[in-house]
């Protein structure tokens, strides 16, 4: 035989679908390649190498039947043999051609005991129980009583081949397709030879990171199937993505949580601010009161100021909890963006480079203005002082229409049209344990005195105040991403109604 026809045995024999049993034989009966497979799917000894095809075939009812599957067309030979121990062999036989000049077999032998058993066992489920079952939104598994998958549903696998080939397979071997966590296979593996002991359901819930590096959440019920006598003789596996139930209930804590705290930051804003008007008050009271080049003068300003500080500081808490008196107008926010900028190179320093991407679209919002400008002195304050060393702030701004449902509730917003400003960052990023309590008030990871912690609370005060929604990414030493969410309103819209336009009201004549 030629170096090109060998070449061609073996490569015809990877193709066969290692590692499966394989045995490659020329014309004459010379075996060529028994591999491994093949040594265990037959548990053959060194002594049996000498005639493997012999001593395989001694392992079925017929020995005879095996040995003459043989074939010179180019079209496979392909059946079905039992063995004397009663498992079930898939047996294929293709022939070899260099040219026109047959050189050969390829035999390859795949044990199909589990898979026949449980395609048996479905086929016998009337087609229209069938359509209905795979209707079912549910993902929904059927194992045998050894534990193998017997059926799935397109809801749970929607690739045909897949499904298919599932069948006659555990759930690790499954898994490990998938690439799944070894542990999530094995605890459904766990479970299902539990309820196939006991009889009793089981229900659990698992979680695991997909391929594409997506969190998934599912619930899963695991129920036997009796047969007339009481015995197990099937496990149903039923499973529901719970991701976004899961993701709304994560919202739904966060957002009692940050309420919680904007009532007890607005119950004590008000209590301090009307200690500090009564302080303020006095010191003023004092200062008029001292000669202006009495040296108590330095002290009673030092009062004053620290007052003044003092109420900026229930501002803010009062901007958290939504309680802080507003005027909205309707404002573009690229011009914001651009009227602020003097204002932030002088912030930012010389090391940050400011990079603008505004949209030439009128960005129109309902905000307060002042509000609006100090959501981006903080956001530009913060994204600062994690570029230490310098580096890039990007300010960017454009039109965003959220449609998908699923989307609208992940951001906890309406659908409809919406002006994104986007403020990132080239610096230290975050951890997803900082992002967790990033808006919660007085949580700082600046050093004792750098900071109050209520910078990014007063921003997402703000925000949520004016109907948006915040978004943040970040990844530890590449940098952050904020979005700031606002609903976008046309330029001719009606003027929100504040002190200032509305109108007065006329006096009851009366007595």
């Amino acid at each position: 035989m030629s170096r090109s026809a060998t070449a061609s045995i073996y490569a015809l024999a990877l193709e066969s679908g290692l590692p499966v049993a394989i045995l490659i034989e020329r014309v004459g009966g010379e075996v060529v390649l028994v591999n491994d497979g093949f040594r265990a799917l037959f548990d053959l000894d060194e002594a049996d190498l000498d005639d493997p095809l012999g001593a395989a075939a001694a392992t079925f009812d017929e020995p005879r039947v095996f040995v003459d599957g043989r074939t010179s067309e180019s079209v496979p030979r392909h059946d079905r043999l039992r063995q004397r121990n009663g498992r079930t062999i898939e047996r294929k036989v293709r022939a070899l051609y260099d040219a026109d000049e047959l050189l050969g077999w390829v035999w390859s032998c795949t044990d199909v005991t589990e898979a026949q058993e449980a395609g048996g066992a479905f086929a016998r489920v009337p087609d229209f129980h069938r359509r209905v079952v795979d209707a079912l939104p549910a993902q929904l598994a059927v194992f045998s009583s050894s534990g193998v998958y017997e059926y799935v549903t397109p809801s749970a696998i929607a690739d045909p081949d897949v499904r298919e080939w599932i069948v006659g397979k555990t759930d690790e071997q499954y898994g490990a397709l998938r690439g799944l966590p070894p542990e999530v296979s094995q605890q459904r593996t766990r479970l299902i030879r539990e309820v196939l002991e006991t009889g009793q359901s089981k229900t659990f819930e698992e979680t695991f990171t997909t391929r594409a590096g997506e969190r998934r959440y599912f619930r899963r019920f695991v129920s036997p199937v009796f047969d007339s006598d009481g015995v197990v003789q099937h496990v149903l596996g039923y499973g529901l993505d719970i991701t976004e139930h899961r993701i709304t209930e994560d919202q739904l804590r966060h957002a009692q949580k940050i309420d919680a705290i904007g009532r007890l930051a607005a119950g004590i804003a008000h209590d301090f601010n009307n200690l500090l008007t009564v302080i303020v008050g006095c010191s003023e009271s004092l200062r008029d009161e001292i000669d202006a080049d009495d040296e108590r003068q330095r002290l009673v300003e030092g009062i004053l100021d620290a007052g003044d500080r003092a109420t900026e500081l229930t501002k803010q808490l009062l901007s958290f909890s939504r309680r802080a008196p507003v005027e909205p107008q309707l404002l573009n926010v690229s011009t914001v963006v651009e009227n602020t900028l003097t204002m932030l190179r002088r912030l930012l320093g010389e090391h940050i480079t400011i990079r603008l991407a505004l949209s030439s679209e009128a960005a129109t919002v309902r905000a307060d203005p002042g509000q609006l400008k100090q959501v981006l002195l903080n956001l530009s304050v913060n994204a600062r002082d994690a570029m230490a060393s310098g580096g890039t702030l990007t300010l960017s701004t454009r039109h965003r229409r959220i449609e998908l449902p699923t989307e609208a509730a992940a951001l906890g917003l309406p659908t409809g049209e919406y002006v994104e400003l986007l403020v990132a960052d080239t610096g230290t990023g975050m951890s997803d344990e900082i992002r967790a309590h990033l808006f919660e008030p007085f949580f700082t990871t600046k050093p004792v005195g750098k900071g109050t912690g209520l910078g990014l609370s007063m921003v997402y005060g703000i925000v949520t105040q004016a109907g948006g929604q915040l978004q943040v990414d970040s990844t530890v030493d590449v940098g952050s991403t904020f979005r700031v969410l606002l609903p976008a309103v046309a330029m001719d819209a009606a003027p929100f109604p504040t002190a200032a336009n509305t109108p007065p009201l006329s006096p009851t004549p009366g007595t």
